[in-house]
């Protein structure tokens, strides 16, 4: 209906008005009609007329739906994107007091693993210092045995008139024993009589370069 509207008032607008055109002195004269060429050519340009503004028409309303469109697709990514955001808020709020368990569990496994180090060098220092108390009442045990067996040998030897050397050389083993380094020679005082009286006179040297007196 819109479009024979459109195509009467341009037919209206694109015909002559031959009357206007005449002078008022043929004014009686008959009015001449277009002819059929003339009319076929107006036509044409009603529909050239038409189809430009049918296409015109159809180009606004595919911009129209394209700018509807992004519209929407806009809308729709905003909405999206409020929508993701609340659902950040949403899980940041409730996994806050997780998080900070967290927080909590990591200082607190930090702070017994510091305590369980220091106890661990507190043990370690411990059993070093034991072992070393040990050591030590184990060397002076060590020492105190041989001095008493060295005691007991010299007893025996002033009482049996046993040779010096012999005596040195049951003393030799318990020297080296309760001795940390070998030295190259056993300073030792020996004599008979130191033996026998327990006195030293006179200083020898046991080792490999030591000879024997006569």
């Amino acid at each position: 209906m819109r479009k024979a509207t459109t195509l009467g008032l341009l037919a209206a607008a694109l015909i002559p008005l031959s009357l206007d055109q005449q002078s008022p002195s043929h004014a009686g004269d008959a009015v001449a009609l277009p002819t059929l060429a003339e009319t076929s050519e107006i036509h044409a340009k009603i529909q050239t007329i038409l189809f430009t503004m049918e296409r015109n028409g159809e180009i606004a309303r595919s911009m129209q739906r394209a700018a509807k469109a992004r519209e929407r697709d806009r809308a729709a990514l905003l909405t999206r994107e409020l929508a993701a955001r609340a659902y950040d808020r949403r899980r940041a709020t409730e996994t806050a007091p997780y998080r900070l368990d967290d927080s909590h569990m990591m200082a607190f496994t930090a702070e017994r693993n510091t305590e369980i180090r220091r106890s661990l060098a507190a043990y370690r220092t411990a059993r070093e210092t034991r072992l070393q108390e040990i050591a030590s009442n184990k060397a002076r045990d060590g020492l105190a045995a041989a001095t008493r067996e060295a005691e007991t040998l010299i007893s025996q030897a002033r009482a049996t008139d046993e040779p010096m050397w012999t005596t040195l050389g049951r003393l030799a083993p318990l020297i080296a024993s309760t001795s940390t380094i070998e030295p190259p020679a056993i300073q030792i005082a020996t004599a008979k009589s130191a033996i026998e009286t327990g006195s030293i006179e006179q200083p020898a040297i046991i080792g490999p370069c030591a000879t024997p007196s006569p």
